[in-house]
């Protein structure tokens, strides 16, 4: 075949056609990109299937069985009031834990009333209180010298001095008179020694002599009278705890650290406080 006529033809042809040339280069083109797309429709199907319907359609599926409820709110803010209510009182708590109990809430912090009976119970209860402590660090009273001589009457009446001894030049009798005596002694004071863990003794304690035999005085004085021994007994009771604690092992005076409260003064100007003291030489009178 002559090229010069095939050229001639093609280039006819393209003359003749040149109309569907343009529909046929885009229909080429599209069918070009007409398989990468397929494919990348069916990993893309694949991937919204995977991701946003299986995972997040399940998630939405979940959140949708536990939303709350439409008044869900008012409980809350029921809940809420609840805490806040709680958060106070346990504030009020707090602080009523760091404030000493009074001995007496018909005075303090006013007066219920002008009645006389309010100071005169007042008494009553201080005493009782101190009572109550001298009870539990087992306090007991050191014997007397009134209370030895008593005991001593009946056991040494029927000795008397009878005769002299040349070579000490004083009497036998009263010799053995004075080992008896010192024997007696030391037996009473040991049974009162083992019966308790201290000695003391209430009325050495501000305050418990005075409300034994109370003066009225009128409310305003009656008032301060009440409050300086309501701090008065927070000192006492102080004290006794910390006996308390010295002593808890201990049953007796004899093995008692602290053997011996001698007393709580105060005066009207100044706090004298002599709380512990400790017995130097006797563990027993």
């Amino acid at each position: 075949m002559d090229i010069s006529k095939l050229k001639d033809t093609i280039v006819s042809f393209f003359k003749t056609h040149s109309s569907l040339l343009v529909p046929v280069v885009i229909g080429l083109v599209g069918g070009l990109l007409f398989i990468p797309t397929v494919l990348m429709s069916s990993k893309l199907k694949k991937q919204i299937a995977e991701e946003s319907i299986s995972k997040r359609g399940g998630r939405i599926a979940f959140l949708s069985r536990s939303a709350v409820a439409r008044d869900q709110w008012k409980a809350e803010e029921a809940y809420q009031q609840e805490h806040r209510e709680d958060a106070n009182e346990i504030e009020l708590l707090a602080s009523g834990s760091t404030q000493r109990e009074l001995l007496s809430y018909e005075i303090f912090p006013k007066p219920k009333d002008d009645s006389m009976s309010l100071y005169q119970e007042f008494g009553q209860q201080f005493r009782g209180a101190v009572d109550k402590l001298m009870a539990r660090i087992n306090a007991g009273r050191c014997p007397t010298q009134a209370e030895l001589e008593k005991s001593l009457q009946g056991s040494l009446s029927s000795h008397s001095p009878s005769r002299w001894d040349d070579d000490l030049g004083v009497s036998s009798s009263y010799g053995r008179l004075g080992r008896a005596r010192a024997e007696i002694i030391d037996a009473l004071c040991r049974a009162r020694a083992e019966s308790a863990s201290i000695y003391a003794n209430p009325a050495n304690l501000s305050g418990y002599v005075f409300w034994e035999k109370y003066d009225y005085a009128g409310m305003d004085e009656a008032v301060k009278d009440c409050w300086y021994y309501q701090l008065a007994y927070w000192i006492i009771e102080d004290v006794n705890d910390t006996i308390d604690a010295m002593n808890s092992s201990s049953n007796s005076v004899f093995t008692s650290p602290v053997k011996r409260l001698l007393g709580v003064w105060f005066a009207p100007s100044s706090v004298i406080a002599r709380p512990l003291h400790r017995q130097r030489s006797n563990d027993t009178c």
